[in-house]
């Protein structure tokens, strides 16, 4: 069901290089209204029982999702290829069966049910085809042109049963002890400008708003969007009941390149305090872990400490990882890209008063959560905007102590009804969840800082297991109690009101000013580009 084949199984298997830019076939090309009518058809079947199997099509296709379906059920299975849709017809069996096209799904139809099962498909308006059956035995066999052109037991496919488990050698590369050793101080941050840093900062693309991008897809998914993405989460209805979801995708690849266990560790507590931040609870996970050349030690080492990470993280706040997917190769003649294990993270909220908004509300209290460190800019935003494209140092230590403490005051103090808004810290440090949150609220704010060594340091420090939180007067002594009884360092650094950020008396900027430089900065660069 879904998408005619094409040739779409090399992108993970080259590195790519000049050359490979032509190579066009190989990048598996989405489309997200097609996705969506998929997904629809595949409720709708589940809800008639009319298939006793269900199987998504992803890494190596028809081959994959058949012989592990098969093999679940204890089952073979066999094929006819000539029946597959494909958008070549010089494919051959090898190319059909491995290609990885997009928005298909293999269903395993009841007997005498194959009719309602294509009314589904024609009422979504999704080609479907009958391409085989399930057979007695441990068999996948597989027909082409009257000719059968596999037979081997479906066992052999899946992992357990004589799929190859790779354990390739791997080796810490040099640059890490190398780099490793620098100091914050090489940022010569005394006497810097604030006011031209944070400006600065929110023109950083990694960091400016998203929304050229995001605006150009259905973001509104059937008008059940309730807090459009570009903050920390977004957070979409569930239609029938009280409950929402909130969703959220993240990773710094500096961390990574410097630390990759670490910077994986961060990328699940990063986005599980986008959707923590939006008042849910994270659920589960899926991954996007991409990554250079395996058959190199010194670029598989950083695949299997992010994996090792990636596993604590999820184990420390006791969710699954769901799915996902590796991309390797991820080269090109300039060097490989920096391990970018990307995170994708689902909480669930119970209650629409529990939705927490990222923005400023008029007349709170701002709490500052978590521990500062102000020497934690290995890596940081704030070191690529002074000194280049090349993180150095080591990253921000992630504690899952802390993360999960500062989660459960979170959840605790909005289950209270206490919370009148919230936003994590992340790239920039303070500095810049300051000024989103005065963005996205569209009011201002007077910070004062608790007694520092350095305003600048503590301003963009990137330390980790840290929120901003909106409390109204009458609630902050609940907070505060809240706070110390789980254990969660805190500091009462300013108010909301007014249409100017002014932090500490070292700078003063018009929010106005603010939300031109984040929500412009990528239309004018596409602009400039095109």
């Amino acid at each position: 069901t879904g998408r005619d084949g094409i040739h779409g199984a090399t992108f993970a298997s080259v590195e790519l290089s000049d050359e490979s830019a032509e190579d066009r076939s190989s990048v598996q090309i989405g489309d997200p209204f097609l996705e969506k009518l998929l997904m629809e058809a595949t409720l709708e079947i589940i809800e008639k029982g009319v298939a006793v199997g269900i199987q998504d099509m992803g890494a190596a296709g028809i081959c994959c999702s058949s012989s592990e379906t098969a093999a679940a059920g204890g089952v073979g299975i066999e094929l006819n290829l000539d029946s597959v849709p494909l958008r070549d017809d010089g494919m051959i069996p090898y190319e059909t069966l491995l290609s990885e096209s997009q928005e298909r799904m293999l269903i395993i139809g009841v007997a005498g049910k194959e009719g309602e099962i294509l009314k589904i498909a024609d009422k979504w308006e999704l080609h479907i085809e009958r391409i085989g059956e399930v057979i007695e035995g441990d068999r996948f066999v597989c027909r082409h042109k009257g000719r059968v052109v596999c037979d081997i037991p479906a066992s052999s496919l899946v992992l357990g049963g004589g799929a190859p488990v790779y354990d390739r050698p791997y080796s810490k590369p040099e640059y890490i002890e190398r780099l490793g050793d620098w100091s914050a101080e090489e940022l010569n941050l005394a006497g810097r400008d604030a006011e031209e840093l944070i400006q600065k900062l929110l023109a950083m693309p990694t960091i400016a708003s998203k929304r050229w991008v995001f605006e150009q897809y259905d973001h509104q998914v059937g008008i059940d969007t309730v807090v459009k993405p570009g903050a920390d989460a977004a957070v979409m209805r569930v239609k029938g009941t009280d409950s929402f979801i909130a969703i959220s995708t993240d990773c710094n690849g500096r961390y990574c390149y410097l630390d990759p266990f670490t910077g994986a560790v961060q990328a699940v507590a990063e986005s599980a305090r986008n959707v923590i931040a939006a008042g849910a609870e994270p659920i589960g996970i899926t991954n996007c872990l991409n990554f250079a050349n395996p058959e190199r030690p010194e670029r598989f080492w950083p695949f299997v400490e992010s994996v090792r990470g990636i596993g604590e993280a999820c184990r420390a706040y006791n969710i699954p990882v769901t799915g996902g997917n590796v991309s390797f190769y991820n080269e090109s003649p300039g060097g490989p890209i920096f391990p970018t294990p990307v995170i994708g993270m689902l909480g669930k909220i119970k209650g629409e008063k529990r939705i927490i908004r990222p923005g400023f509300v008029r007349d709170c209290a701002i709490f500052l959560i978590g521990q500062t460190d102000e020497g934690e800019f290995g890596g940081s935003a704030l070191q690529k905007l002074l000194l280049g494209e090349i993180p150095m140092g080591k990253p921000p230590d992630v504690l899952m102590e802390n993360e999960l403490c500062a989660f459960n005051l979170i959840k605790d103090a909005n289950e209270s009804g206490i919370i009148s808004f919230a936003h994590d810290l992340s790239e920039g440090g303070l500095a810049v969840a300051l000024a989103e949150s005065a963005i996205f609220g569209k009011i201002g704010a007077e910070i004062v800082f608790p007694k520092s060594d350095n305003s600048i340091k503590f301003l963009f420090s990137e330390s980790q297991s840290r929120y901003l939180i909106g409390i109204e007067e009458d609630n902050v002594d609940d907070f505060e109690l809240s706070a110390r009884k789980h254990r969660v360092p805190y500091c009462n650094i300013g108010r909301t009101g007014g249409d100017t950020l002014t932090i500490n008396k070292i700078c003063e900027l018009q929010v106005s000013d603010l939300k031109q430089i984040y929500y412009n900065t990528i239309p004018d660069l596409m602009k400039g580009e095109m």
